[in-house]
């Protein structure tokens, strides 16, 4: 996970564009709580990368190298990681996912400043 957080600080605080970086912005991330419903939604930063690159920048192979994922950056300073099957960019709908942990979220791409 350390060497995630680094990749991830890396792309976007220094604004360093690999080709393998498919999209990136803000995204509105809401956890889901254990009655089903959801909690505040959160304006997170993401990157989406394939799993491929996720493996080489983490010298692991803990992610599917034909998946792409969306990792976003928590106001605490802790990541999670979202895959969004073959596509390249968040989507402006709801899209319910797992994290890497198997916490479930809704999470879809910001274009406004308000999450809704």
């Amino acid at each position: 996970m350390k060497l995630l957080i680094i990749l991830f600080l890396i792309v976007t605080h220094l604004n360093i564009v690999f080709g393998e970086i498919l999209d990136k912005g803000v995204a509105c991330v809401s956890p889901q709580k254990s009655d089903g419903s959801y909690n505040k939604i959160y304006r997170l930063r993401y990157v989406i990368v394939s799993g491929e690159y996720i493996n080489e920048g983490t010298k692991s192979q803990n992610y599917n190298p034909n998946v792409n994922y969306a990792i976003t950056e928590w106001p605490n300073g802790e990541f999670s990681v979202f895959g969004i099957a073959y596509d390249s960019e968040l989507l402006p709908v709801d899209m319910i996912r797992n994290d890497e942990m198997g916490s479930v979220y809704k999470i879809k791409k910001a274009y406004t400043l308000q999450c809704s």
